[in-house]
């Protein structure tokens, strides 16, 4: 009897993971273009649409390394100064922008990738999260990150008690 519940509770484990294996033997280790994997959706610009200004890109673009800079950086080899631009290409980065105050001033593109080109962000999702929550909190549409999120999705009370305790910082700090 207990060598069937073993049987049965190994192959309950399989069949509810299977899809997460078979997954991981087609597709690999997620990349930056698992997008093209996961289902997804299209979200159209709105009436008025923001865009940043051209700003002074020389401030950036000429910004020169030195060895204080990229000291935690092992693999590359090359003869301290250099630009930015020249350190950005020896790594795996595909796109690269500076803003301040409403101005781009700094912004390149690597290995095949150009602003119009699509490309999974992963965990940089969490921070521009919690960036426009935080502007939400400024202009008064999020009254405060200790609110339950049942006060801005209302579709959620009464399914779960747990729900009335989950605040927005719960869901931010990913708790």
């Amino acid at each position: 009897m207990t060598t069937k519940l073993l049987v049965l509770f190994i192959l309950s484990i399989i069949t509810y993971s299977c899809t997460s294996i078979y997954r991981e033997i087609r597709y690999g280790v997620p990349g930056i273009d698992a997008y093209k994997i996961f289902p997804s959706d299209t979200i159209n610009p709105g009436a008025a649409t923001f865009h940043f200004r051209d700003g002074n890109k020389a401030i950036l673009n000429e910004a020169i390394l030195r060895n204080e800079d990229v000291k935690h950086i092992t693999t590359l080899h090359d003869s301290l100064p250099f630009t930015l631009d020249y350190f950005l290409k020896k790594t795996a980065t595909t796109a690269f922008i500076v803003i301040r105050n409403d101005s781009i001033l700094f912004e390149r593109y690597y290995r095949g990738y150009d602003r119009g080109k699509i490309s999974t962000i992963f965990s940089v999702s969490k921070s521009i999260t919690s960036l426009l929550v935080g502007l939400a909190v400024d202009d008064g549409s999020i009254a405060n990150v200790h609110d339950p999120i049942t006060r801005y999705i209302p579709e959620l009370k009464g399914r779960d008690q747990k729900f009335e305790r989950l605040t927005l910082e719960n869901l931010l700090n990913m708790r």
